[in-house]
């Protein structure tokens, strides 16, 4: 430990050459080396030191191949995605299980909302509310294992309403009537509380069957970077 008045540009390079080698992902590194920039920015600015030491200290960017890189669906790999009989509607006198029912709100609810996968898998029936007559989805920490992956993560989202037209609150009421806590069957699995883990398995199903090839596809995160560009698009 050392006080943070006493620390030089070479600590603060090795704080850099530490975080890289801990594995994070090279966002993550370059977030964490932007809070350490504006903390001694303040420092400065309050007269405690001469230098911001983390004002040079910065990353190199890799070059991504093309299958890297985080993808959003296309509209026609989503025509496709959707006509997979686990996510089409269902005739009224089939009642489809609770495995069922998840492997048919899910894509709908990434697609719908711009959710992380983890956000989705945690949810409560109680996180679906009424505020000022527009339903909305809180997503909080509010609960055993669940977590977020920032303070700026927890905020509500209003259902859009063909989440309303395909039947979704009734989903969310029926599992409140049937007095589940959880909205989904899902468990936090692993050392991390991962939430998602096996849905992310069942899908990768989805995606063999629609003929989706491994490594070259979009997938469940992808349905996020879909919203986010048909929102900065609009």
């Amino acid at each position: 430990k050392m006080n943070a008045l006493e620390a030089t540009t070479k600590h603060a390079m090795d704080f850099r050459d530490e975080l890289l080698r801990s594995g994070k992902a090279e966002k993550s590194v370059i977030e964490y080396l932007a809070a350490a920039r504006q903390f001694y920015k303040w420092i400065r600015l309050r007269g405690d030191l001469d230098k911001n030491i983390f004002e040079d200290v910065t990353v190199k960017r890799r070059a991504y191949k093309a299958s890297e890189q985080r993808q959003r669906w296309s509209k026609p790999e989503l025509n496709k995605l959707f006509k997979h009989p686990s996510l089409s509607p269902s005739s009224k006198d089939i009642v489809r299980t609770q495995r069922e029912l998840e492997d048919y709100w899910l894509p709908y609810l990434l697609l719908y909302t711009g959710a992380r996968v983890s956000e989705i898998c945690q949810l409560c029936t109680a996180d679906i509310k009424l505020i000022d007559d527009i339903w909305c989805i809180d997503i909080n920490d509010i609960g055993q294992d669940k977590r977020l992956k920032s303070a700026s993560a927890k905020r509500l989202v209003p259902l859009h309403p063909e989440l309303i037209k395909r039947g979704f609150l009734h989903y969310a009421q029926t599992r409140y009537e049937n007095k589940q806590q959880k909205l989904f069957n899902f468990r936090a699995t692993g050392v991390n509380k991962d939430w998602s883990a096996r849905f992310v398995n069942r899908f990768g199903k989805v995606l063999d069957d629609l003929g989706f090839m491994p490594s070259y596809r979009p997938t469940l995160h992808s349905l996020r970077h879909t919203f986010i560009d048909e929102l900065q698009q609009s």
